[in-house]
């Protein structure tokens, strides 16, 4: 069941992420945020199809609206729609502040999910899959710091 959960809730989460970095692609100012986003959106996209090859193969359902025990109440849906909420209408340096802001959110909400993975899940697919997220996320959540401390985003 914990697998099952995970790849649902997972695949959107990163569609979330993928969407906020696909807004940033024409909305970001600074290239390095650009760039970003590009592997945001191709590494993101990636790890979806691997999820749902995972989900047909396994016999799981192809979507859910389930949510992870150790997640938040809120549905996925509502999180991602409220956190491109955050990015509607801005451009430049609004838009690159917002979207570093919602991005470090985002990503350390996947390092929570992904977190019980190694412990909990049943297919090795899955375990390599929430570490690989772990070190991923974390890396680009240090980086994206930096680049807030650098441009003076930080209150």
């Amino acid at each position: 069941d914990y697998d099952r959960m995970f790849l649902a809730n997972m695949i959107a989460h990163h569609q979330g992420a993928v969407d906020m970095a696909n807004l940033a692609l024409t909305n970001a100012k600074h290239q390095e945020l650009k760039d970003l986003a590009t592997a945001i959106v191709s590494d993101q996209t990636k790890e979806i199809n691997d999820m749902m090859t995972w989900q047909k193969s396994w016999g799981y359902p192809s979507s859910s609206g389930e949510m992870m025990e150790d997640h938040s109440g809120m549905g996925m849906m509502d999180t991602n729609a409220g956190m491109m909420t955050a990015l509607d209408g801005k451009t430049g340096d609004e838009f690159d502040k917002a979207f570093l802001t919602q991005m470090i959110m985002h990503h350390q909400s996947a390092i929570d999910m992904a977190s019980t993975g190694i412990t909990n899940a049943y297919h090795q697919e899955i375990k390599d899959l929430t570490k690989g997220i772990i070190t991923a996320q974390t890396k680009e959540i240090l980086q994206m710091r930096q680049w807030q401390m650098q441009a003076g985003f930080l209150n």
